[in-house]
């Protein structure tokens, strides 16, 4: 389809016309109903519009000037059909990308078993449109039982469900929004995942470990020992890494891959109180797990987390040691990661500590575990150990459930997972459980206290 009619201009010298070509159109409906007259002797007063997508060509005076139209290119059924999809978190997509290909390869496995095997068919079973429920269930019910780990070892109750609740993201995203754990025609799947859940919880199989809280003597420790500080390159990093992953909660993954150092529109920026005392300003990205940007997150403001010194312990202030690491980077530096690669020793300035190159994604995942191995500690000590010493510090602190989410982000009661008992207070509650065991003995008649 063609621009089969011009439309002429308000000076009667002219005509318009679109590039790409699609059909007729009004010029005063164009430009928000108010007809705009272009002088064929000015052609350079034309007026942007605000968002500049597709462009109409303007003949004046015999040349041409093009100007942004309002409206784009028309779209393909297959855009209409990409956004229209359910989107989720890069993390969650890449889970769902996993737990379909764990199930094609289940699937092309029993395909290649004897036909006495063969209970089930599974020829459908990867075509969402295709399938009916009651063979969906079917399927994934001999699907979870005989899944094992590449190593052949039992995936743990947790892990199970997970896959289960990824495929149900798979066929939503298709269009078909069935419950796997809900709705009554997967009812054999549900019981099936229960018992095989409490199975995995007799301690049979093993029991899944979190990230472990860092008190604030294993803290001190990683100080004093020199697994934390300035004077090396990487220390200075990872230290930076350390005390940013704990002021702000970070998660252990994209949220600091994202981190983007000046001039790149940085997260974390220098500012100054009202008495001029410097502090650090973390806003979180426009994209998290919890803030995606989509229509859920319209009620829901990016997470801004105040970061003052500590002037206690100057030598441990990340405002300074923040601040340091910033003015080390690379100058006119094109990568916009804010945790990069040091230079060799042989090449290092004292000006310049690192070079352009970011930090890979596997160095960066290591970061808290290589910190406490060298201070000698023992436990699952990892990235996300930094957000679930925030708020377990928090919790212990007497801080309020909801100024806790305001730092770490969570929209949900998830954040009492890292509720966890103060050592100390654990063991001054016990004491009390018998030392009042024992006055009560005390004071009985016939008492042998």
């Amino acid at each position: 389809m063609s621009w089969s009619n011009s439309v002429p201009d308000c000076s009667g010298g002219s005509t318009l016309t679109q590039q790409p070509q699609d059909a007729s159109f009004d010029l005063g409906f164009l430009l928000d109903e108010d007809p705009v007259a272009f002088p064929s002797s000015q052609p350079d007063c034309i007026p942007a519009l605000p968002v500049p997508i597709s462009l109409l060509k303007l003949h004046v005076g015999g040349g041409d000037v093009e100007m942004p139209s309002r409206f784009k290119p028309p779209m393909s059924k297959d855009i209409i059909q990409q956004l229209s999809s359910k989107t989720f978190a890069e993390n969650t997509q890449r889970k769902v990308a996993w737990a379909v290909s764990l199930l094609d390869s289940w699937c092309q496995n029993r395909l290649r078993m004897p036909s006495c095997c063969h209970e089930i068919q599974f020829c459908n079973i990867m075509a969402p449109s295709t399938v009916t429920k009651s063979h969906l269930a079917k399927v994934l019910t001999y699907f979870v039982t005989e899944i094992r780990c590449k190593d052949g070892g039992e995936y743990e109750g947790r892990t199970l469900y997970d896959i289960i609740i990824c495929l149900q993201f798979h066929f939503e995203r298709a269009g078909i929004f069935w419950k796997f754990i809900d709705d009554s025609e997967f009812q054999n799947l549900k019981w099936t995942l229960d018992n095989l859940m409490k199975e995995h919880c007799t301690g049979k199989l093993g029991t899944k470990t979190r990230a472990s809280p860092i008190s604030f003597e294993e803290e001190n420790k990683m100080w004093l020992c020199g697994a934390l500080g300035e004077d090396t390159p990487d220390k200075l990093r990872n230290t930076v890494l350390f005390l940013i992953g704990m002021s702000c909660a970070l998660r252990s993954g994209e949220e600091h891959r994202r981190l983007r150092c000046p001039p790149f529109n940085p997260q974390i920026q220098v500012k100054r109180d009202i008495d001029g005392t410097e502090f650090l300003a973390y806003t979180e990205d426009e994209r998290s797990k919890t803030f995606q940007g989509g229509l859920y997150s319209c009620p829901k403001k990016s997470k801004i987390v105040p970061i003052h010194g500590n002037k206690l312990r100057p030598d441990r202030d990340l405002v300074r040691l923040y601040q340091k690491y910033i003015s080390l980077l690379p100058a006119n530096g094109k990568s916009q990661a804010l945790y990069k690669f040091s230079v060799s020793p042989n090449r290092q300035s004292p000006c310049t500590w690192y070079t352009d190159k970011p930090l890979g994604v596997n160095s960066l995942k290591k970061v808290v575990k290589t910190i406490a191995q060298q201070a000698g500690l023992t436990g699952k000590f990892l990235n996300h150990s930094l957000r679930a010493t925030t708020a377990t510090r928090l919790y212990q602190g007497g801080v309020d459930e909801q100024t806790i989410k305001e730092v770490t982000g969570h929209k949900s009661d998830a954040v009492r997972m890292y509720k966890h008992s103060n050592t100390q207070v654990l063991r001054e509650a016990l004491r009390k459980i018998v030392s009042e065991t024992s006055e009560n003995n005390m004071s009985k008649p016939g008492s042998s206290y």
